[in-house]
């Protein structure tokens, strides 16, 4: 009533008395007024909400853009070690490669030593066997001619 700034009809003692037009038109202002308030709660509840909303919204983007980083940085890695195990088979191919070739040259170098060693058995044999003759060749002209 006092910010509508109307007066009332009588007053007596500390009541104070409106008409009856007045009446009706204070409560419907108040009917008004409550409506009005439950809007405005309302209002601010979904500001409330939207706000609540927005602060999720916005924490979990900053979530996804950390997953997305995470999920780079662990692809990289992930390519990375593959390079490295690439790297090692390969290393593994040319070193059994190595071994093998070496492993063919000491083969060939033994043989070659045996067979040189052979070789020379045979010819100390053979020379042996031939100074054997000799020996009983003059041991038998020896005996004949007596020398």
């Amino acid at each position: 009533m006092k910010r509508n700034s109307i007066e009332p009809v009588s007053i007596q003692g500390k009541t104070l008395y409106y008409s009856e037009k007045v009446a009706i038109k204070a409560i419907e202002e108040l009917k008004t007024d409550t409506c009005n308030d439950t809007t405005d709660t309302t209002k601010n509840t979904k500001k409330v909400v939207n706000s609540a909303d927005n602060e999720l919204v916005t924490m979990l983007k900053e979530q996804l853009k950390y997953e997305r980083q995470n999920n780079e940085r662990l692809h990289n890695e992930l390519e990375q070690a593959h390079k490295l195990i690439d790297q090692q088979q390969q290393l593994n191919l040319t070193t059994a490669h190595l071994l093998e070739n070496h492993q063919k040259e000491v083969s060939q170098e033994h043989s070659n030593v045996q067979k040189n060693t052979q070789t020379e058995n045979d010819t100390v044999k053979t020379n042996e066997g031939s100074s054997e003759n000799k020996k009983q060749t003059k041991s038998f002209w020896s005996r004949i001619f007596k020398s």
